[in-house]
């Protein structure tokens, strides 16, 4: 979204906020607003504020709803799990400076117990690990 380029007008950039997804995009909002402030009217920063207001509360209720869902389907599995427990295999072999060919070998091997390691099937089957130091045999 090259946002800066375009004309800074008042419905542009209005659009702008609107299509905001990534951080990326924030960071090119907060630019062009910017840009924008230094000819705008008090009543035309009102209308900017507030758009962005609305879509960060927008943005952050996704976010939620996103993670209420998470903890709806580790529910659904008979357990309830504490997600600050557990790490995917990239982040756990990153914590912990192993490889993760080394993690999924212990999970393998057995030297990561089973009921260390989850799998979620909803989320295109990522596996978690509990986040605890484990040590090959």
């Amino acid at each position: 979204m090259n946002m800066i380029t375009e004309q800074l007008t008042i419905d542009g950039l209005l659009a702008q906020i609107a299509n905001m997804k990534t951080t990326e995009d924030s960071n090119t909002v907060a630019e062009a607003k910017r840009l924008f402030y230094e000819q705008a009217s008090p009543a035309e920063r009102e209308r900017v504020t507030a758009a962005i207001r609305e879509r960060t509360r927008a943005l952050l209720a996704l976010i939620s709803n996103e993670n209420r869902q998470i903890g709806e389907i580790l529910q659904q599995n008979g357990t309830e799990y504490d997600l600050s427990e557990w790490l995917s295999i990239a982040n756990y072999a990153k914590k912990y400076a192993v490889s993760t060919h080394v993690v999924q070998n212990w999970l393998r091997r057995g030297i990561i117990p089973p009921d260390c390691s989850i799998e979620l099937h909803t989320f295109n089957n990522i596996r978690m690990v509990k986040d605890r130091p484990y040590r090959s045999a």
